[in-house]
C-alpha cells in the first residue's frame, strides 16, 4: 500500500526532472550575438563578428545571432525548428535573424528569422534576401569564413528591409498628416463661408421683414372723416344762410 501510493509521486518527480533535463538544452540567452563554445570560429573573428552583429542592433534594430552547436538536439526538434526556438526566445528586437552551424556537418548554415516587424514585409521578399546573402556568403573559401559572410550580408540585408519600411511609414505617415492639414484648413474655410452666408441670410430676411412690415402697415383702409351737420349764421341747411353780401365793384366811375 505504501508503494502504491507513492508511485503517483515518484511519476511526478521523474517528470519534472524530464522536463527539467529537456529544458537544459536551451542555453539562455547570451550577453552578444556570437555562441561558439568550442571556439570554432576562432577568438579574434569571434570578437570581429560580435561587434558588427551588435552595430546592426544598435543602428537599425536587427538582432542577428551566430550559434555553433556541437551538441545533441533536443529529441523532438530538428536543427531548424531548433533554430526557430532560440531565436524566438533570445530576440530583444522585432525583427531579428539566427545563423546556426554545426561544426561537423557538411551542410550549409541554418538561418531562421521573426518578430513582429516581419508580418508587415512579404514572405517573398525575405525569402529573397535570405537567399541573396547566402550565395554571397558561400562564396568564401573556409566555412568559419562563411558563416561569418552569410550573418553579415543578412545583417545588411535585414537593416536595408528595415529602413526601408521605416522610411514609406514615415512617408506614408507625412502625407496623411498634410492631408490631414489641408482638410482641416479646407474645413475652416467651409465653415466660414457658412457662417458668412448664415450671416447675410440673417440679414436679407432682416431687411426683408423690415420693408414688408412698413409696407403691410401703409396699406390702411381710408375713410372719410364723418358729416356733422351743423347751423351756420341761422341757415336751415348747412349750405349757408340768407344773408347776401353785395361786393363793390372794382370799376371806375366815369
Amino acid at each position: 500500500m505504501i508503494c502504491r501510493s507513492a508511485l503517483p509521486f515518484l511519476f511526478l518527480l521523474f517528470s519534472t526532472l524530464w522536463i527539467c533535463a529537456e529544458e537544459t538544452l536551451l542555453p539562455n540567452a547570451p550577453l552578444g550575438q556570437v555562441v561558439d563554445q568550442t571556439d570554432w570560429l576562432g577568438e579574434e573573428r569571434k570578437k570581429r563578428l560580435d561587434e558588427r552583429l551588435r552595430y546592426f542592433r544598435a543602428s537599425a534594430g536587427v538582432d542577428v545571432f551566430v550559434v555553433i552547436w556541437d551538441r545533441e538536439l533536443p529529441s523532438d526538434q530538428t536543427l531548424k525548428e531548433f533554430a526557430l526556438t532560440l531565436g524566438t526566445e533570445w530576440s530583444r528586437e522585432n525583427f531579428w535573424a539566427l545563423v546556426i552551424k554545426q561544426p561537423e556537418s557538411i551542410q550549409r548554415p541554418e538561418i531562421q528569422y521573426g518578430g513582429i516587424f516581419v508580418d508587415g514585409l512579404k514572405t517573398e521578399q525575405l525569402d529573397y534576401s535570405v537567399g541573396e546573402a547566402i550565395t554571397r556568403g558561400l562564396k568564401d573559401w573556409t566555412d568559419q569564413a562563411r558563416v561569418e559572410a552569410i550573418a553579415l550580408e543578412i545583417g545588411e540585408e535585414f537593416s536595408y528591409l528595415k529602413q526601408r519600411r521605416v522610411h514609406e511609414r514615415t512617408v506614408v505617415r507625412e502625407h496623411m498628416e498634410e492631408i490631414a492639414v489641408i482638410h482641416r484648413k479646407g474645413q475652416k474655410k467651409r465653415t466660414l463661408r457658412l457662417v458668412l452666408a448664415g450671416l447675410g441670410l440673417i440679414l436679407t430676411l432682416s431687411v426683408g421683414l423690415f420693408f414688408g412690415v412698413r409696407y403691410f402697415c401703409s396699406k390702411k383702409p381710408y375713410t372719410f372723416p364723418e358729416t356733422r351737420w351743423r347751423k351756420r349764421l341761422g341757415g336751415t341747411w348747412s349750405g349757408g344762410s340768407t344773408i347776401v353780401a353785395t361786393l363793390p365793384s372794382s370799376s371806375k366811375p366815369s
